[in-house]
């Protein structure tokens, strides 16, 4: 047989030496007999063994696998690719397109939704106060596709940052929902802050965090802490925004006298805190929630 170059290995049970091609079927005197080949190509149409036996080839490094009959057919080249080479990870801070890298096998897509802004509050008077809620964290999602999922690419859009509520007692804006391939995978903005009115006892309830039920793995975004305040007792306690697994919500101060406009979130999908006045203070604004994010780690 043309090919081997005498470089044939053959075993029977558990000898293995180099022989000849034509020793192949002297020796294989039963089905049980198997062979192993060095050759120079395919050995599918040249090389006749019994099954099971394993053919290497030595110009393209492939592996071969005798799987039927005893002829020279019925060879299979044995799939060689295993695992990944590399890893390439790609981020959005805004709306665009996801194109994988050329050879991605499989990619993990982690996004967070915008986070809420804060509500803003009352000018106050000698018996008032005011104390706004802060906004809700964005919600976290997470899930893996293969490259036959992604196909050539899909939209990646941004949740937006949750607008600052207006001095005057304005709502926070909430935060936007951000998503890769529609429904594929997406997570929710956080919930804006309620803004507060100038009151002898101002209760603001918190605000919730964003979710998301697409993903293999879900975190809600955290709520904004509720607020407090008396102005018989000469206090006010403002509310925090809701942190993200990508940020942080703004921090909302505690005061005996004075006022503070709402801080703004921090990171990716933090909400912003809700401005806080004690007696005698102008109307101020909440702070602002921060947009979402979106990261995708390829496996190539």
């Amino acid at each position: 047989m043309s090919g081997f170059d005498n470089e044939v290995l053959y075993c029977i049970g558990e000898r293995l030496q180099p022989s000849t091609a034509q020793a192949i079927t002297i020796m294989q005197k039963t089905a049980d007999d198997v062979s192993v080949m060095n050759i120079s190509g395919s050995p599918e149409g040249v090389a006749s063994a019994n099954p099971s036996s394993i053919a290497h080839d030595r110009a393209s490094g492939s592996l071969y696998l005798k799987q039927t009959g005893t002829g020279n057919t019925g060879w299979s080249a044995i799939p060689t690719e295993s695992g990944f080479t590399s890893i390439v990870v790609q981020t959005f801070t805004a709306s665009g397109t996801y194109t994988p890298t050329a050879g991605m096998k499989y990619c993990t897509v982690e996004l967070v939704g915008g986070g809420g802004g804060g509500g803003g509050n009352a000018t106050t008077d000698a018996i008032t106060v005011s104390c706004a809620a802060g906004g809700g964290g964005g919600g976290y999602a997470r899930e893996t596709f293969s490259a036959a999922d992604i196909g050539v690419s899909k939209a990646v859009i941004v949740g937006v940052a949750g607008t600052a509520g207006a001095a005057g007692s304005g709502n926070g804006g909430g935060g936007g929902s951000t998503s890769l391939g529609g429904s594929m995978v997406s997570a929710q903005g956080g919930a804006g802050g309620n803004g507060a009115a100038a009151q002898a006892i101002c209760i603001v309830t918190g605000s919730l965090g964003g979710f998301s039920a697409t993903g293999t793995l879900n975190i809600p975004g955290i709520a904004s802490t509720s607020t407090f305040g008396s102005a018989a007792l000469g206090f006010a306690l403002g509310s925090d925004g809701g942190n993200s697994v990508f940020g942080a919500g703004g921090v909302g101060p505690n005061i005996a006298a004075g006022g503070f406009i709402g801080n703004n979130g921090r990171g990716f999908g933090g909400g912003g805190s809700g401005a806080v006045n004690g007696i005698n203070q102008t109307q101020r604004a909440g702070g602002a929630g921060t947009a979402g994010f979106v990261i995708v780690t390829e496996f190539i």
